[in-house]
């Protein structure tokens, strides 16, 4: 089985509460806000308190216009799981939330990864600061065991850590994923692809020994169909975007494909964050349909255009209904 994103990945646990006084402290009162998060289990009531506290005022009056957005509706009790996730996967990166998104953050990271010297020290200097804040960390808390009073003034630990407890490694562990698409060429009974979660494209060739990564430096890993032409076995569509609503799916680009088994990948247009399902009909392998957020796509022109399909009696995604009532909020 395929790990989620190809790369070992460190598990963490939470040393709790770190002594009585400890525990009692909290961040100044003057940089939060009534309001609670609401929304994260998808059926918090008003007012009640979940994970994470209230927000800050930094995050209400953030300069990105949508995470700005994102914010009113969870203050107001209106954000659903998926705005949630959003929430989550964009706060830690945006904060202090004194700047916007930057414009094509997508490509310009994968500009980095696909150059060799810029990933190298990119990777370096984010391993110095990881170290640099770890010290930092382990040193506080040392301190704060031993009794020692807080810097003036300070509320919390390096690295914006609350100061009710820190996150230690005691890993490398494995960390399971979720295979959400599997696809055969035939007459190869040793090959098998699958879509990942959140790693990509896989791909086995002596029946699931070993494993292959395809679609490392792509704009997305997150995914949730595969299918591959039963005409030409090096044609393969990978439908971006889980679809099973779980906390931690991440949205996807629409379709990529690829005619080289995998070497090389374009993109579709970005129909869909989710893609569910690929099928492809029986004598028209240009004709290709998707199952994605507002209900069937289909693509006559091999995947490299999608539409909805509009027919009396097609259900629609929750997404859709969740769309109109944040266009009308």
């Amino acid at each position: 089985m395929p790990r989620t994103g190809g790369w070992r990945t460190v598990a963490l646990v939470v040393v709790a509460t770190l002594s009585g006084s400890l525990a009692a402290q909290d961040d100044a009162p003057e940089t939060r806000i009534a309001s609670p998060r609401h929304g994260l289990t998808g059926n918090t009531q008003p007012g009640e308190d979940v994970e994470g506290g209230p927000l800050t005022e930094a995050e209400v009056n953030a300069v990105d216009p949508t995470f700005r957005h994102w914010v009113e509706l969870i203050r107001t009790g209106r954000a659903d799981k998926r705005i949630m996730r959003l929430y989550w996967y964009y706060r830690s990166r945006l904060a202090p939330f004194d700047r916007p998104v930057p414009e094509g953050w997508r490509a310009r990271g994968i500009a980095v990864l696909r150059d060799a010297g810029r990933s190298r020290a990119a990777s370096a200097a984010f391993e110095l600061g990881r170290r640099e804040r770890l010290a930092t960390v382990e040193s506080d808390v040392l301190g704060r065991l031993r009794g020692d009073a807080p810097a003036a003034g300070r509320t919390e630990i390096a690295g914006g850590i609350a100061a009710r407890g820190v996150w230690v490694p005691i890993g490398p562990y494995d960390i399971a994923g979720r295979t959400t698409g599997l696809d055969r060429p035939a007459g190869e009974p040793d090959t098998l692809y699958a879509a990942v979660a959140d790693g990509g494209v896989w791909r086995t060739r002596d029946a699931g020994q070993t494993w292959e990564r395809l679609s490392d430096f792509e704009q997305t890993l997150s995914g949730g169909a595969i299918l591959l032409d039963p005409t030409d076995p090096a044609t393969i569509y990978f439908g971006t975007g889980e679809g099973n609503l779980a906390i931690d799916n991440y949205p996807g680009i629409g379709v990529l494909k690829s005619t080289d088994a995998g070497l090389t990948w374009s993109a579709s247009n970005h129909f869909s964050s989710s893609v569910r399902r690929l099928a492809m009909h029986a004598s028209e392998p240009s004709r290709i349909w998707a199952a994605g957020d507002d209900g069937c796509y289909v693509s006559t022109d091999a995947g490299a255009t999608f539409s909805v399909v509009s027919a009396p009696g097609l259900p629609l995604a929750l997404e859709m209904i969740w769309r109109e009532i944040l266009t009308e909020a």
